[in-house]
């Protein structure tokens, strides 16, 4: 199911219109347990972008995709490595 609805906006979470019609609602809470804003921001892109399910998502959250891009020289590498989220 996909989350459709009015905007609004909190600073836990920035929600719009564009982002809830693009995200499914079970993916919400996953996004809401990712403790750094810019994180979090990173995986909501990312969720849009690639298209995850919220499976993929928690997978990726749990797996710190995000944060071992960040300290990875080799980004291609870690990328490779996590090909299949979806």
């Amino acid at each position: 199911m996909w989350l459709t609805g009015s905007g609004s906006s909190s600073s836990a979470f920035p929600y719009s219109r564009l982002t809830a019609s693009r995200i499914e609602l079970n993916a919400l809470p996953v996004l809401l347990l990712v403790e750094s804003e810019d994180a979090r921001l990173w995986y909501q892109q990312e969720t849009i972008e690639q298209i995850w399910s919220a499976r993929a998502l928690e997978r990726q959250t749990s797996k710190l995709y995000y944060e071992r891009l960040l300290s990875s020289h080799d980004r291609a590498a870690v990328q490779q490595d996590d090909t299949g989220a979806r």
